[in-house]
């Protein structure tokens, strides 16, 4: 009511804009959003839709390739939005293709779901049985012979040493060990629980139906968050086990860590706070005087560490510079990095150089997804883009680096 008091209070026709802009970013959409760049992302769309400017003469929307009249003819507005798709698309908004990855991954996830229970419409024992026996056996065969059948020798033998590295692989394992553990218990729990499957507990049968239908646990996502369903959560654990292992050999062999692939790691933003302390301690600083860039070009080839290619979403990259694709909602094939440099430098402020290298307009800070469904955020890196770039031209973009999900 005091709003519609205080539209009421208006002495003039002329629309108020902020109003508008504001109800729509707080009310309509904002509680949905829970990401800052989405939110940022929002708030672009909405100065660019709720605006004075859509009342003048020939207003075209950034992205769309046509002109909306100021007229009071109807059909001058009907010609030009007979030239629209007829269904909302990403590229209507200049947004990346894989905006729609959530939904169309949560809608075939449902699909699959209904089939599933259309299949398996008996609640037997024989019926719960055929469908958790090939998860159960996929279980042992990734696990047959890796590192996580003898964890608990190997943290205590190295648990008082004071290497970053090694804290940071422990840490790792110390994942490795407690999903093997706990889903080793559960799976075995089910597996009992077959034999008397009218007398199981609530707590079992939930558990098991929840396998059955492949999703992942509450007990096993608290531990690490991975992929949606649990053949992908299952295998994602065995090719991460076994790349740990290496990575610990490497480290009891005192090899140096040259190059690291993101989707080998359980915890991304652990070796990331592990890099970051480790160039505080060789710069004298504190980390909150530190900065995450990347170099796609030979800088820092030799002195930083090589990151293994990400996938670029919504942008490619040119002469070393990351740059917004023109059509790329059309271009097909998803867009990469390639191997580059990453390391952590001190932010501009703390440079002691000339002003005009403080105030670089040429690097932006670009967030970092675990997938492409874009659920969570595990940092944003610095990055050069091309000549003529600015920010809200990548906030409308929706450019993001996503690490690559493939086990």
């Amino acid at each position: 009511m005091q709003l519609i008091r205080y539209t009421d209070g208006f002495n003039t026709l002329k629309i108020h804009w902020p109003l508008i802009q504001g109800l729509c970013e707080k009310v309509a959409y904002g509680g949905r959003i829970d990401n800052d760049n989405d939110f940022e992302k929002l708030e672009h769309l909405l100065r660019e839709f709720f605006d004075e400017k859509i009342m003048t003469s020939r207003w075209q929307p950034m992205f769309m390739n046509v002109s909306f009249p100021n007229s009071n003819n109807l059909e001058d507005y009907v010609k030009v939005l007979d030239q629209l798709p007829d269904t909302e698309t990403p590229s209507l908004y200049g947004i990346p293709v894989s905006t729609n990855a959530s939904r169309d991954v949560i809608f075939c996830r449902n699909t699959l779901k209904e089939l599933r229970l259309m299949y398996f419409s008996s609640t037997t024992a024989q019926n719960y049985e055929k469908r958790v026996k090939p998860i159960i056996n996929l279980w042992n065969k990734l696990m047959n012979g890796t590192i996580a059948q003898r964890l608990d020798g190997i943290v205590d033998r190295n648990k008082n040493k004071d290497d970053p590295w090694m804290i940071f692989v422990l840490s790792e394992l110390t994942i490795v060990s407690n999903l093997y553990d706990a889903i080793n218990e559960c799976l075995q729990t089910i597996k009992n629980s077959l034999k008397e499957i009218n007398i199981i507990s609530g707590k079992d049968r939930s558990m098991l139906v929840t396998i059955c239908d492949n999703q992942v646990p509450l007990q096993w996502r608290r531990i690490w968050s991975g992929p949606k369903t649990v053949i992908e959560y299952l295998k994602a654990i065995g090719f991460k086990t076994k790349e740990t292992e290496e990575l610990y050999n490497s480290l009891v062999e005192e090899k140096a860590i040259k190059e690291i692939n993101f989707n080998c790691l359980f915890n991304v933003e652990g070796f990331l706070t592990t890099i970051k302390l480790i160039k505080s301690h060789e710069l004298s600083v504190s980390t909150t005087e530190l900065q995450l860039c990347a170099y796609f070009d030979d800088r820092r080839r030799e002195t930083a560490l090589t990151i293994a290619q990400l996938l670029i979403d919504g942008g490619s990259l040119a002469n070393g510079r990351l740059t917004i694709k023109q059509g790329a909602m059309e271009q097909t094939g998803p867009v990469y990095t390639g191997t580059f440099s990453l390391d952590y430098t001190l932010l501009p402020s703390n440079v002691q150089t000339s002003s005009a290298s403080k105030t670089r307009d040429d690097r932006f800070e670009i967030p970092l997804y675990s997938n492409i469904s874009r659920d969570n955020l595990i940092c944003e890196i610095t990055v050069d883009v091309g000549q003529g770039i600015g920010r809200s031209q990548l906030v409308a973009a929706g450019i993001a680096f996503v690490v690559p999900e493939s086990y």
